[in-house]
């Protein structure tokens, strides 16, 4: 019965790694063409270059043509203003749908989810056309062209901020209406009002949320083509996924600079979502889940000696707490209760012995890794 068990996510893993590796193809074949010279790319596949002569030149030149350094300066310009505005509203939308109550609140979150389905595609047109309309035309020289409308940074941020709200607000949602409502109760009972909530209660406690957010929104703007084409008439505000366009016409016939250019442009949203893939799974399988149920985990004080300026405090403690067992430390004024607890939240060091938290070591883990969600006394 337990080899059974344990046998039987192997067909899933194959899949999985079958899938990872599928997908993760077309970033060989560009990967590996980004290297190769032009006379081997125009003759042979990419599948063949195994024992080719690679080239180094093929990345500098791509950086270097048609104005891709200016083009990689305009796509951060766009995408970190565009990501930080998404996660500031959603936010501020997402607390006021969890734990503000007002009048038609749950209609207009519906309204909000059901942007999902509207496709992008649909609203070009008349957002152009409303850009037109209004568009400020005093020259900025941090903001484009014009103040707001086409041709300015001003313009492709709110409308990628208006594109990313409707998922940002129902992941957010989500999330934050699974946080405990105790903390949220016990904030208004010591007079917080709505505005410290929101910034001294909710955002600390939703950090792996808005990572994963930051990333998604990261992502689909530095990819982002079509709203950039439509939206940014002036060459000189074009992201680098217009001017890798360009490339296609201006170098039809140097395909090495093609996939040298497409592959730098992948070298920033691949350094995003490795550095912070942690917290977008965390992030989403946390604000997926129906409740806030914390997560239990062994703790274990070994052989703990704390001293305060000579005077022992913890003499030698040794207790072990298995995941979802209950303790109660009850002793006398003194006895060291409260600070085995701020040894535990890492808020006193450890003299000798070790601390550990699901078989990991954390006496010399700094307070904010460990992973601890509350430590009180009452």
């Amino acid at each position: 019965m337990a080899a059974s068990a344990r046998a039987a996510p192997a067909p899933l893993h194959v899949v999985v790694i079958g899938i990872a590796v599928l997908w993760s193809v077309p970033t060989v074949v560009l990967l590996i063409s980004s290297f190769r010279p032009p006379e081997a790319i125009t003759s042979t596949g990419w599948w063949q270059a195994a024992g080719e002569a690679l080239t180094l030149s093929n990345l500098p030149r791509g950086a270097r043509a048609a104005g891709m350094g200016r083009a990689f300066a305009n796509s951060l310009l766009i995408t970190v203003p565009a990501t930080l505005l998404v996660l500031l509203v959603a936010a501020a939308a997402a607390y006021a749908f969890a734990w503000m109550p007002f009048p038609g609140r749950n209609a207009l979150l519906l309204l909000v989810v059901a942007l999902l389905v509207v496709p992008l595609q649909m609203t070009l047109i008349p957002v152009l056309r409303i850009y037109g309309h209004i568009t400020i035309d005093v020259e900025m020289p941090m903001l484009g062209r014009n103040l707001w409308g086409v041709s300015s940074y001003t313009g492709i941020w709110a409308a990628h901020t208006a594109y990313g709200l409707p998922f940002a607000v129902f992941l957010l949602r989500n999330f934050f209406a699974a946080l405990p409502r105790d903390l949220i109760e016990a904030a208004q009972l010591d007079g917080a009002s709505d505005w410290t909530i929101f910034w001294r209660v909710i955002i600390p406690l939703s950090v792996p949320a808005l990572a994963a957010l930051a990333i998604f929104q990261f992502l689909w703007t530095w990819n982002d083509l079509l709203v950039a084409l439509v939206l940014l008439g002036d060459p000189q505000l074009a992201p680098m996924t217009l001017q890798i366009t360009n490339l296609v016409s201006s170098f039809g016939a140097s395909c090495e600079l093609l996939t040298a250019a497409a592959f730098i442009s992948m070298a920033v949203p691949l350094v995003v979502f490795f550095a912070f893939q942690r917290f977008s799974v965390q992030g989403i399988l946390v604000g997926a889940t129906k409740g806030w149920e914390p997560a239990m985990a062994r703790v274990l004080f070994d052989h703990v000696i704390k001293c305060f300026d000579g005077v022992l405090a913890v003499n030698d403690l040794e207790i072990e707490v298995i995941d979802g067992e209950f303790l109660v430390l009850v002793g006398p004024s003194g006895c060291g209760k409260s600070t085995t607890l701020r040894m535990l939240a890492g808020l006193d060091d450890v003299n000798e012995g070790a601390i550990y938290i699901a078989d990991r070591r954390v006496d010399d883990v700094a307070a904010k890794d460990r992973d601890i969600a509350m430590v009180i006394q009452t």
